[in-house]
């Protein structure tokens, strides 16, 4: 009797276990597939890396210079040539005779300087009239113009370039009070200049200025000058120099060992 009942449980329990596992599989078949999931990148898994302690080197960004406007070709205005800027005008290579007399203005736009090199040469040149509007004359500007006697300069002149006069047959010339110092070269070679006028206000001689200005007989020399550089006054310049000031400040004065002929005499006024 017990081994019939242990019988017909066993295979009871034997019933219901298939029973399960078939209503598990008519579930599984009928249930609907599921979408796959892309993973979201958007979001920043990386992992945090503290930055104290750490020696980071900081980048400064600068924007870069605006480029300067390039000018227009040289045009020319009654046989000078000249270049036109956004405001002003500067007289630029030029081969002329006889009289120069600049323009203040040209197109309506000021002239305010006279470009390195302009009238180099120009051996017909023998006098030049520079409007008040000149600023500046560069380097070389009337050099070697061997016919160029006479030059009057602007009174809102500011900077004369190395050598602008060298070599020419200037007579006499009367620098502007704007002045701060006499350029190298400046009037080197001048053979014929007898009489110069060096304005208060100038602080610099430069090197070979008055170089071979061998018809100079004196100069006079403002208090105001604290720097003479060599050969500033040698090789058959003047014999007397007047210091418009007293000993004491002349001494003050730093000056190249080779600032002047030996026989150069100083007096002070």
């Amino acid at each position: 009797m017990k081994k019939t009942l242990r019988t017909t449980c066993t295979l009871l329990a034997l019933c219901i276990f298939s029973l399960s596992a078939a209503a598990c599989r008519k579930v599984s078949e009928n249930e609907p597939l599921r979408p796959s999931v892309t993973p979201d990148t958007s979001a920043d898994t990386t992992p945090s890396v503290p930055t104290s302690g750490l020696n980071t080197p900081s980048v400064s960004i600068t924007s870069a210079p605006l480029p300067t406007p390039t000018p227009e070709l040289p045009e020319q205005f009654d046989g000078i040539s000249f270049i036109e800027y956004e405001d002003t005008v500067s007289i630029s290579k030029t081969d002329y005779s006889g009289t120069l007399s600049i323009p203040e203005t040209i197109h309506e736009k000021t002239v305010t300087a006279i470009e390195s090199n302009a009238f180099e040469g120009c051996q017909k040149l023998t006098k030049v009239i520079l409007p008040d509007s000149i600023q500046r004359i560069g380097v070389g500007a009337f050099s070697n113009c061997k016919n160029l006697a006479q030059i009057t300069l602007s009174q809102s002149l500011q900077k004369i370039g190395v050598g602008a006069f060298a070599g020419t047959s200037l007579t006499e010339i009367l620098l502007p009070e704007g002045l701060t110092s006499i350029a190298s070269f400046t009037f080197e070679n001048c053979r014929k200049l007898s009489l110069i006028t060096i304005p208060k206000g100038v602080v610099s001689i430069g090197e070979s200025a008055f170089a071979n200005c061998s018809s100079l007989s004196v100069i006079y020399l403002p208090a105001t000058v604290t720097k003479i550089s060599d050969r500033a006054f040698c090789t058959g310049c003047f014999t007397e120099l007047v210091f418009l000031g007293t000993p004491e400040e002349f001494e003050q004065i730093e000056k190249a060992p080779l600032w002047c002929d030996e026989k150069l005499t100083v007096t002070y006024w």
